[in-house]
């Protein structure tokens, strides 16, 4: 029952969070005297990505092959620093393994730095090639287990965003976590070490 209390209380956060940064970028394209889409120059973007990913090597009891498959969603508020350069917040990237015995459940939050190749952003349908790191921290819940496993989280993503409009996109992604639950005065410790694929949208104002 804890548990799930836990991972309610979570997913609640997260639609909250959500629908505020709804709220706050359609008020911000609906402001009157903005320039229109093509001449404006961007300088946020939010992310909704969803991607399947497949833990080939982990300690948290996930002992079949179905078991490790797990679907994440990630939802990322990027600030754009210049042409190709954006610092993201990962506000949330749940991953979810339903399959195990006893399923697991990763929380994560941190910092994304993404860099595009080139910024072609008024082209319909032009490739934007991108590479990113990720720093977050990584929460872990095992059902029928007692506590938490908390750990570092480094994520390496490789895309491209395929121009829809002129703020809109659709992303393809490649992905690579490795988290280490570290256990504080024991030589025991847990990892989750994964690949993902996935697609995303990416609206930019």
């Amino acid at each position: 029952m804890l548990l799930k209390a836990t991972i309610h209380k979570h997913m609640a956060l997260a639609v909250m969070m959500s629908f505020y940064f709804g709220l706050g970028v359609i008020f911000a394209q609906s402001s009157p005297g903005s320039a229109p889409a093509s001449e404006k120059v961007f300088k946020r973007s939010i992310d909704f990505d969803l991607t399947a990913a497949w833990a080939y090597r982990q300690t948290l009891g996930l002992n079949s092959d179905s078991a490790k498959l797990a679907y994440s969603p990630m939802i990322t508020y990027s600030f754009l620093l210049d042409e190709h350069n954006a610092l993201g917040i990962v506000l949330l990237k749940f991953s979810h393994f339903p399959l195990a015995a006893n399923p697991v459940y990763n929380f994560a939050y941190g910092f994304q730095f993404k860099h595009y190749w080139k910024r072609k952003w008024a082209d319909l349908g032009a490739l934007v090639p991108w590479i990113s790191y990720g720093i977050l921290l990584n929460q872990a819940l095992v059902a029928n287990e007692a506590g938490r496993a908390i750990g570092h989280n480094t994520r390496v993503g490789l895309g491209s965003d395929i121009v829809l409009a002129p703020s809109h996109r659709l992303v393809l992604q490649l992905g690579w976590d490795s988290v280490d639950y570290p256990s504080l005065g024991s030589s025991i410790s847990n990892s989750l070490e994964s690949v993902s694929i996935g697609l995303g949208y990416r609206f930019l104002f």
